[in-house]
């Protein structure tokens, strides 16, 4: 897995029970999440190591980290705060 796959894998399990899901990477920056129900979706991050949907572009977590250009460095995400979605 690359590093974007390994934050998204990290949210994944602090958020769902993740014995409950099959994870599976997509191309570099993707992780495909599949349910109990198999329902699926398909996340990936932006440069500020937000959770976002794939294919939409919809932020689903914004992550801890500066989302300022000028602070963004080599940190990673440590939590993220769930988005509310209308």
């Amino acid at each position: 897995m690359t590093r974007a796959q390994e934050v998204i894998k990290k949210y994944i399990h602090i958020n769902f029970h993740s014995d409950s899901v099959l994870l599976f990477p997509v191309d570099r920056d993707k992780v495909k999440l599949i349910d109990s129900e198999g329902e699926s979706m398909v996340l990936t991050i932006n440069i500020y190591g937000d959770i976002m949907d794939a294919e939409s572009k919809q932020i689903y977590a914004v992550s801890d980290l500066p989302h300022e250009l000028e602070r963004i460095d080599l940190q990673l995400p440590q939590s993220w705060k769930e988005v509310d979605r209308v």
